[in-house]
């Protein structure tokens, strides 16, 4: 099954300045959050299916010669070549880095194979289940069941995509270990409902909590802009202050020095008509 991802949403919140940059002006908050969501769903591919293959491998080893082959191999065919759409899809996606008003569409491509991918898992429950024998049962039912853990911690940072894969998933093995009918296999079928339930309850807290921080972070990006903004804007004020000083300086030494040179004339004047007036007498 899939594996846990320690840490895996603190650093997909290193990306998130990244994606702000490159993201059109016209774009909301709603757009970009949602962006985010489908780029960590991506980023999550390599890892994902890689799991899921080698899953799928241990699941046939344990059912071979229990159940026809060829529809195992179909069932195994099938689920490789998503594997191959989903790689594509993800190197596609990088390629193009598309803007936060584009994602949505690259959104329903993943939400398309999310659920192509539950319906091959759950699939699983109906081809690989072997009705006499319980130890196989057994593996069946923790393998899809681990499936749909996994896909939990990964899957739920976009809801619509989570839902389209881990529905269709629980549901088929839950019915046929239902079908049953004796008290051991209901009591398995209703620890898959619990399973179920708890997984879409716990899956959109988790969204909603990604969600969350991607929007605190994105608030945090604004206000480092205002902030910048507002520094940038101060230190403008700052300058064309010290300008207006500097003129204000200047146009009085001009004016003190155009002042004084008539006042310095007339008192030569004055002199002069002094030393004229104090000769006559």
């Amino acid at each position: 099954m899939p594996p846990d991802v320690s840490g895996f949403f603190t650093m997909r919140l290193e990306n998130v300045t990244k994606m702000a940059l490159s993201t059109s002006p016209a774009s909301s908050r709603a757009d970009l959050i949602r962006a985010e969501q489908i780029s960590a769903l991506y980023n999550q591919t390599p890892v994902v299916y890689t799991a899921l293959v080698v899953a799928a491998l241990f699941l046939m080893i344990g059912t071979w010669g229990q159940r026809p082959a060829l529809p195992m191999i179909a069932w195994f065919a099938a689920l490789s070549v998503l594997g191959v759409v989903r790689f594509a899809l993800f190197f596609r996606y990088r390629r193009a880095q598309p803007l936060a008003a584009d994602a949505r569409r690259w959104g329903d491509y993943i939400v398309i194979a999310s659920a192509v991918n539950g319906c091959i898992w759950g699939l699983a429950g109906i081809v690989m289940y072997v009705p006499d024998s319980p130890s196989q049962q057994a593996m069946l039912t923790v393998a899809l069941y681990g499936v749909a853990a996994g896909a939990t911690t990964l899957s739920p940072v976009y809801l619509r995509s989570f839902h389209a894969f881990i529905v269709p998933t629980l549901v088929p093995i839950i019915l046929r270990t239902a079908a049953e009918g004796d008290t051991p296999h209901l009591i398995v079928a209703a620890f898959g409902v619990v399973l179920l339930v708890v997984s879409l309850v716990f899956g959109r807290n988790l969204c909603r909590v990604f969600a969350d921080s991607l929007n605190r972070r994105y608030e945090n990006i604004d206000l480092i802009e205002r902030l910048t903004e507002q520094k940038a804007f101060a230190e403008r004020s700052q300058h064309e202050a010290e300008a207006a000083n500097r003129a204000k300086s200047q146009f009085l030494a001009a004016a003190s020095h155009d002042l004084r040179q008539p006042l310095h004339a007339l008192g030569l004047f004055t002199a002069t008509l002094g030393e004229k007036v104090s000769g006559q007498s």
